[in-house]
Formats: structure tokens, C-alpha cells, sequence
């Protein structure tokens, strides 16, 4: 699954930034990491990406578990991963 130019800007523009890492013998499917600093070695969030278009939380590095109590175990579609990119973004700042 590719994202869009829009949500790879819109997450962007807020401090957030993505890389999609390959299925592999840890792992069967793909998976998006988000980074909150664009440099950073390891992700601090990340999650399944689904045939379907849809994306399954998987795991956190780095979220204290309010935050993380509050994401959604399923991301519907990328319209609803802008808003997760938008919560994630208000959250991070005010650390």
C-alpha cells in the first residue's frame, strides 16, 4: 500500500513522518512506522498495514499509555489516519 502525497504532507506539516517497513520473518505483513522526529532510528509508533486499505495498531516505543489507550485499534481508511496524524500531533507537542 502506497499513502497519499496528501496525508505524507499533512503528517508532515505536523511533525510526523512515515516509512513503510516489508513483511519479513518477525512479521507477515507490511507494517507504517511513524516517527515524531524525522531523523530517529526506530519508530515510535507503528502499524499493520492491511490488504484491505485499513491499518491494525501493532506497537509503541514511545507513547505514554494515555495516549496510547486513546488510538484506535483499527485505522479505517487514510481520511481516518489524518485524524489519528492530527490527535498524535497535539499529543506530542504538548510533551
Amino acid at each position: 500500500m502506497k499513502l497519499s502525497k496528501t496525508t505524507i504532507n499533512f503528517a508532515k506539516k505536523r511533525g510526523i513522518f512515515f516509512d513503510v517497513c516489508e513483511a519479513d520473518e518477525f512479521v507477515e505483513c507490511d507494517r507504517l512506522w511513524f516517527f515524531f522526529e524525522e531523523d530517529a532510528c526506530e519508530p515510535d509508533l507503528s502499524y499493520l498495514i492491511n490488504d484491505n486499505g485499513t491499518f491494525t495498531y501493532f506497537d509503541t516505543l514511545t507513547l505514554n499509555n494515555e495516549v496510547k489507550e486513546e488510538l484506535p485499534a483499527t485505522i479505517r481508511d487514510e481520511k481516518h489516519l489524518r485524524e489519528v496524524i492530527e490527535f498524535l500531533a497535539n499529543e506530542i507537542k504538548e510533551d
